[in-house]
């Protein structure tokens, strides 16, 4: 209950920080939110596969070197192995606390080797009875959650189905009176994990280049890759100290890694695209204040002032008719004065003579 509590307040907590950080950015972009389902529901199944197998299909038990047993294993299938731990004494030795394994798995064409290591922690109060009868561990007779810093379950891959045969080739250590190896279903391989945490990855790179998505591509690879190392650390027993150590290298990993090919592809894009750079000097100019606006109809006045000179100077012809008209009106000017004057003493000397008459 406490692995699965932890996962989803994990996926809850990590999907809710990153819309809000990219909504304070406006930076949701119409993906971000498909991808980030996506990256949630990847850790999500998984947990299930591994924290909730299902009955198993077959089972087989060994108890010592040499052992051999017989599995009829389906297609797609895993084996987990769990300790049924035996009388603890009252002074524990270290031989006590653990028991190292190694059982040959052996196929029509195929063989695998497994190998693991049983740990157990001391009660002095004795074995802890598990009363919902979830999967458990046997001792004594009794059946017992796993307790914090035990390892008493693996769970381990094959490469082949059909009739296999197994063979205790290691056995050392008291922590365990006898393995149950059983045939469950395999989670989603590790393989398939990983594309789909590359793909997520790479897509959130792409969105965060381009759209500014600040730190998008981390989230994604940190939560897609946290399903890769719970598929294969975490079984049924394990208590919630294995999922949560699975958050350490997916964080090194989203946080780490990815944030570094980030930035590195941001430098490059600043390299290769440079004329990005005047953008803002130019927006500048453009949006600089209206004050020279008065100046496009201020600079037209002497534009259509000019012209008018131009247009009215006299041609060379008028200029010579002009010099000559006044030429004749300097010429005619004395004589007009010379004629007034003669007028005028011609008046004076009637005048005169009619004053004998």
């Amino acid at each position: 209950m406490l692995p699965a509590l932890i996962i989803a307040v994990v996926i809850g907590a990590s999907l809710g920080a990153l819309i809000k950080h990219l909504r304070d950015l406006n930076a949701l972009h119409p993906l971000v939110v498909p991808l980030m389902l996506a990256a949630g529901a990847l850790p999500a199944w998984v947990s299930w596969q591994v924290l909730a197998p299902g009955p198993p299909i077959a089972s087989a038990r060994v108890s010592a070197l040499h052992d051999e047993a017989q599995l009829e294993l389906p297609p797609g299938m895993a084996l987990m192995v769990t300790a049924e731990l035996g009388i603890a004494p009252l002074e524990m030795k270290p031989d006590d606390q653990k028991t190292n394994y190694a059982i040959q798995v052996r196929g029509a064409g195929w063989e695998d080797a497994l190998a693991g290591e049983i740990k157990r922690e001391t009660d002095p109060e004795g074995p802890s009875i598990d009363p919902l009868g979830d999967p458990a561990v046997r001792e004594q007779g009794q059946r017992r959650a796993t307790r914090l810093g035990e390892d008493l379950q693996d769970r381990h891959d094959v490469s082949g189905a059909g009739t296999a045969s197994l063979k205790v080739t290691n056995w050392s250590g008291k922590a365990a009176r006898a393995l149950v190896i059983e045939a469950v279903p395999a989670p989603l391989p590790s393989a398939t994990l990983w594309i789909g945490v590359i793909g997520l990855t790479l897509a959130g790179l792409i969105i965060e280049l381009r759209k500014n998505a600040e730190s998008l591509a981390s989230w994604l690879a940190f939560l897609s890759s946290w399903a890769v190392f719970l598929r294969d650390g975490v079984t049924p027993l394990d208590d919630w100290q294995e999922v949560a150590m699975a958050l350490a290298p997916a964080g090194l990993f989203g946080f780490g890694a990815v944030a570094g090919l980030t930035y590195g592809a941001m430098k490059l894009m600043s390299l290769v695209q440079p004329e990005e750079a005047p953008v803002a000097p130019r927006a500048k100019v453009e949006a600089a204040p209206p004050a020279p606006a008065a100046s496009p109809v201020e600079a037209p006045a002497p534009a259509i002032e000019a012209p008018a000179p131009a247009e009215a100077a006299p041609t060379a012809e008028l200029l010579v008719e002009d010099a000559a008209a006044l030429d004749a009106a300097a010429a005619e000017a004395p004589r007009g004065r010379r004629g007034g004057a003669a007028a005028r003493r011609r008046a004076q000397q009637g005048g005169d003579g009619d004053e004998p008459a």
